[in-house]
Parts: structure tokens; C-alpha cells; sequence
């Protein structure tokens, strides 16, 4: 990716919105098997995810998107019951509220980010 998007802060803004999209994916999915017997909780490994994104945003004729679906899940066993599920409900709602906090955070920057340039592309909205 290169151009007006290529700097280092508007591409790791943007990977890290993906990685975050990956591990909200996640927990909906542990939230969604709270109670399957025998399910054990993923999560989205986050310095191997936001490596892979940066990785892909750079790569010649790459398409600068992580596919959420591609980003590398690793097991997050928690307490485990009787039936073998691994699924903490309490810790998988703290963690979606630190991911929703997060997921803000990084796409406010990241629209703040777009304005900047809109306003650098449209030379400060100047009448010639």
C-alpha cells in the first residue's frame, strides 16, 4: 500500500482496528458456546495477529486487509465445568468491554486520521 495511506500510524491504526475485529469475533464465539459441553474459549493472539496485518498492509499488490477470519487464534482456557466447558462468561465480558474500549478508541484516531488527510487533499477547503 502506498500514497497518502502508507504512513506508519494510519497502517498500524488500521491493522489494529482489524486485529480488534478478529478478537470481538472470538469472544462472540465463546459467549455463543457458553454452554457447549466440552467447547474451550480462543482468543485472537494479538502481537502475532497485529505482525501478520502490518505484514500484509506492506507486502507488494497486498491488499492492506487482514481478513479477521485469517488472524491466529489460540486457546483461553478458563475454569473448567462439569460438562468440559472452558468458557468463563464473567471473563469473556470484561475482555469484550476492553476490546469494545479499545475498538473505539483506535477508530476515532483512525477517522480523526482520514479527516487530517481529506483536509490536506481538498487544500484546506481554499477558494483559489
Amino acid at each position: 500500500m502506498g500514497g497518502l495511506f502508507s504512513s506508519p500510524g494510519l497502517q498500524y491504526l488500521m491493522a489494529n482496528v482489524q486485529v480488534l475485529t478478529a478478537r470481538e469475533r472470538a469472544i462472540s464465539q465463546n459467549v455463543a458456546n457458553v454452554d457447549t459441553p466440552g467447547y474451550q474459549a480462543i482468543d485472537v493472539n494479538f502481537p502475532l495477529a497485529m505482525a501478520r496485518a502490518l505484514a500484509e498492509q506492506a507486502a507488494p499488490g497486498g491488499t492492506g486487509i487482514a481478513s479477521p477470519a485469517t488472524m491466529p487464534v489460540v486457546g483461553n482456557p478458563g475454569v473448567m465445568q462439569v460438562d468440559g466447558n472452558g468458557v468463563n462468561l464473567d471473563k469473556q465480558m470484561v475482555q469484550l468491554a476492553k476490546t469494545n474500549t479499545w475498538y473505539a478508541a483506535s477508530s476515532e484516531d483512525l477517522m480523526l486520521q482520514m479527516k487530517v488527510l481529506k483536509l490536506a487533499v481538498t487544500d484546506g477547503g481554499a477558494i483559489p
